[in-house]
């Protein structure tokens, strides 16, 4: 400056002082203040919050465990910590007795993107993105609903398939023992017919066997009915966590995205409600075989009685009120 004329030389000085203040107070304000960013995993969230006085940061990170959720909750664990910011660069330093004595990142934008160590003590990027406490409480209880129907969908995939349980169920159904007790009742009039002493005794037989057949009736199969209520009622667990993910999502509009959805939790209770029904569907037949067997039942019985009264022989008490007329 020295060629300048002492008017252009202090306007000059002053330029550059003016300039190196601008450039000092932007960089303060860029860094200093208070900021809180945010990430979300299959398993928790991360939420770091710091407050920058001239680089020197301190603050605390929380870090949320929703791996026990449907033991009742999920688990969250605070730990304060100091550190540096310098241009991009932060380094977090984190209290004596924290498994992880510190973190490094860097700052782009509104994102944090930090090195943090994971169960295997590898480390791996996590992009953190702008938030605040109101921002982390709404996350966390939209996480719980997401990870509540995430349980119920996958306690509905291990609950045993529609068609492996049709054996099971004609094996409770035949071991009702209608068939068995009509045979009886069929075996019992053949010894009526081929007339013995033993009359009195058979026709006491037949009362109780056509008693057993009316009072252990066969309903229909219904899907709350075992074996298929385990399926129908993880169903209803489904549908219902789906329901709850719904409302909270609308009701947490603070949550940090990307929010989860109950679309495809739905798609599978349906299928299996809908082939829970086929299922049922192709007993219903077989139902009303047995049901069917009301009519020979009757006809067998009352052949019986009119045969043994022909010898003055009646049941010794009459027919429980569950036996139809």
């Amino acid at each position: 400056m020295s060629g300048l004329s002492p008017r252009f030389r202090a306007l000059a000085v002053s330029a550059a002082v003016s300039l190196a203040i601008i450039t000092l107070v932007s960089a303060c304000s860029a860094s200093s203040g208070e900021a809180a960013f945010l990430a979300k995993s299959d398993t928790g969230l991360v939420y770091v919050r710091w407050t920058n006085a001239n680089g020197q940061l301190a603050g605390s990170v929380i870090r949320f465990d929703a791996s026990n959720l449907e033991q009742g909750g999920g688990t969250s664990k605070t730990i304060a910590f100091t550190g540096l910011a310098s241009g991009s660069s932060v380094t977090l330093n984190f209290e004596a007795g924290s498994p992880d004595p510190a973190w490094t990142g860097r700052l782009s934008g509104d994102k944090l993107i930090l090195s943090i160590p994971d169960q295997s003590g590898h480390l791996s990027d996590v992009e953190l993105g702008r938030a605040d406490d109101s921002a982390y409480n709404a996350t966390v209880t939209v996480f719980a609903a997401a990870q509540r129907l995430s349980t119920a969908v996958e306690a509905l995939q291990n609950t045993a398939r529609v068609e492996d349980l049709l054996p099971s169920w004609r094996r409770k159904v035949n071991s009702v023992g209608r068939r068995q007790a009509l045979d009886r009742l069929k075996f019992l009039q053949g010894q009526l017919q081929q007339g013995t002493s033993d009359e009195p005794r058979l026709v006491s037989e037949m009362r109780d066997t056509y008693a057993f057949f009316f009072c252990t009736p066969v309903s229909p199969p219904s899907p709350n009915d075992d074996p298929f209520r385990t399926i129908t009622v993880a169903v209803q667990d489904v549908v219902a966590a789906a329901d709850n993910l719904d409302r909270t999502v609308t009701d947490n509009p603070v949550a940090q995205p990307p929010m989860p959805t109950s679309a495809s939790a739905r798609d599978a209770a349906s299928r299996t409600q809908s082939s829970l029904s086929s299922a049922l569907a192709t007993l219903e037949p077989e139902v009303e075989s047995l049901m069917g067997m009301d009519a020979e039942a009757k006809v067998v019985y009352d052949s019986a009685l009119a045969l043994a009264g022909q010898h003055g022989i009646a049941p010794v008490s009459p027919l429980p009120s569950c036996v139809s007329p």
